[in-house]
């Protein structure tokens, strides 16, 4: 039995960019344990989507100049105000419609194999 070690690098290249905005390679291998994946070019692909799509978020926030306040939880940890920008934006521009209980009673006539376990029976 042998254990070996092996080292993740990323892809030749300075990184991503994004409308002129470069994500470089450090930042990219700083995020990617937040993505596991099959393999380690799956898991740097997905992190450097996460930050391609959160320069996206930053730079809307920007350009709609989104004003936050930075919220605090219970023990006093503070979020950055990047992350208080991208909080408002998406609280701001993001609409959830809400489904009154005939759409609700429409879905459930429609999808009633989802809402139903197998018989139980001795």
């Amino acid at each position: 039995m042998s254990c070996a070690v092996h080292q993740v690098t990323l892809p030749r290249g300075n990184g991503v960019a994004v409308n002129g905005v470069a994500i470089p390679r450090d930042m990219i291998a700083r995020e990617v344990q937040h993505h596991p994946g099959r393999t380690p070019a799956e898991s740097l692909k997905a992190a450097a989507r996460a930050l391609v799509v959160r320069e996206l978020l930053l730079q809307e926030a920007r350009r709609l100049a989104v004003e936050a306040e930075p919220l605090s939880d219970e023990v006093g940890r503070r979020e950055t105000d990047d992350e208080a920008a991208i909080r408002t934006l998406v609280a701001r521009e993001v609409r959830t419609p809400q489904a009154d209980p005939a759409t609700c009673r429409r879905y459930y006539e429609q999808n009633r194999k989802l809402f139903r376990s197998p018989d139980i029976y001795e």
